[in-house]
């Protein structure tokens, strides 16, 4: 008895090495297109996708500072009457199958998501199994190709360009809030269903390379949209109270006193938002706080003289980019997400559509406090001075 159940076991061990033996329907990594982002545009009637790959080979390479002489990243594009049809008729010319597992982010125009080319991608990304919900998403006004031909700085890693890596581009200077397909999607679903998405464009002239100008993408301001409309677009110099109301506030500067230019640095910034409703109105008291470094100063100033100034600068960028919102009929600051969360039978009597009405006075208040704590060697006084010295007799 125990001879054959040894037998047993022994054919048992011999066939388990047989399935092991191989995955039969394993994809070969290197036989393989690896697709890192997309473009979507509208001209014509028809819709254009554009799919930028690269090569997976060089990126260990090019972090070490390896070789530039091979191809990084190649664009194809192909056009078709939906967004889905544009995207297959790329397979007809591309050369190997084509993976979807590491899309970095996707670029639209304003063209596309008026023929609510946004539903249809986020739809599709949304039920492939390959993809994930980390992609980032810009829209621009420039040309698609334009924006996926940027590559990031000293022959560094395709992967790490500010598109697809734009979150140590935020903590250094946070302006406009980079938005990922999950975000986006929970946005989307909650009051007062808008969305703001960072605009961006080529830019050819802030650097160059051995004497010639490179490809780099540069922020030009926030665009508000919903799932199948563009509201409109705010320039970065209407947009620039937009970052003193996000929560995920890194770290910005800001400038006053005009020519004498003083430069501070605020970090750690808490928001607060509170709805405080009288007889039936709404209205909503801001509170922040945040830790300030001068970087600068032109002549001596009192550190209460310095916060007033910041203070006042502040509650102007965030009133002027609110009453800019209004003008684009968005709320946002997401005012009605706030009173969504904190009063609910409020909202619901009121909402319409998922928005509740606002006006030019619907911030009631912005209070600020700015702690100065640090400013170097110098406290508050400039470093070069025009010294006296004493007349002689």
């Amino acid at each position: 008895m125990k001879r054959k159940a040894n037998q047993f076991f022994l054919l048992l061990s011999i066939l388990t090495t047989v399935f092991l033996s191989g995955c039969w329907d394993v994809k070969q990594t290197e036989r393989m297109v690896y697709i890192h982002s997309i473009g979507l545009d509208y001209k014509d009637g028809k819709y254009i996708a554009y799919l930028q790959i690269i090569n997976l080979g060089l990126l260990a390479k090019s972090e070490a500072g390896g070789s530039n002489n091979q191809v990084t990243a190649e664009l194809g594009h192909a056009s078709g009457n939906t967004v889905e049809e544009a995207i297959f008729n790329i397979y007809q010319t591309t050369q190997r199958r084509l993976f979807w597992g590491h899309i970095a982010y996707i670029v639209f125009t304003e063209n596309v998501l008026k023929q609510g080319g946004l539903q249809a991608i986020t739809d599709i990304l949304d039920r492939y199994v390959e993809t994930y919900y980390q992609i980032w998403i810009y829209l621009t006004e420039d040309s698609i190709p334009n924006i996926l031909h940027a590559m990031p700085n000293i022959g560094m890693s395709t992967d790490l360009s500010r598109l697809s890596d734009p979150e140590p581009s935020f903590k250094q200077f946070s302006y406009i809030r980079p938005i990922d397909l999950r975000r986006l999607i929970i946005l989307n679903n909650r009051p007062p269903n808008e969305i703001v998405l960072p605009i961006i464009s080529g830019n050819h002239q802030s650097w160059e390379a051995d004497s010639k100008h490179m490809d780099a993408a540069i922020l030009n301001g926030l665009g508000i949209i919903t799932n199948d409309n563009l509201k409109g677009y705010l320039s970065n110099s209407k947009a620039k109270g937009y970052r003193w109301m996000n929560k995920d506030f890194q770290r910005s500067e800001i400038t006053i006193k005009g020519k004498e230019g003083m430069g501070l640095l605020l970090r750690n910034l808490h928001v607060k938002v509170t709805p405080v409703i009288k007889h039936n109105e709404v209205k909503f008291d801001v509170k922040i706080k945040a830790k300030v470094h001068i970087n600068k100063v032109r002549r001596t100033n009192s550190l209460e003289e310095i916060s007033s100034e910041a203070k006042r600068k502040i509650k102007k960028e965030i009133m002027d980019t609110y009453l800019e919102g209004l003008k684009l009929d968005s709320d946002i600051y997401r005012l009605s997400n706030v009173l969504y969360i904190k009063n609910y039978s409020t909202w619901k009597r009121i909402q319409h559509d998922g928005k509740i009405p606002l006006n030019n006075h619907s911030i009631n208040n912005i209070d600020i406090n700015l702690k100065i704590i640090d400013a170097g060697k110098q406290r508050n006084k400039p470093t070069l001075i025009k010294r006296k010295y004493p007349s002689h007799p």
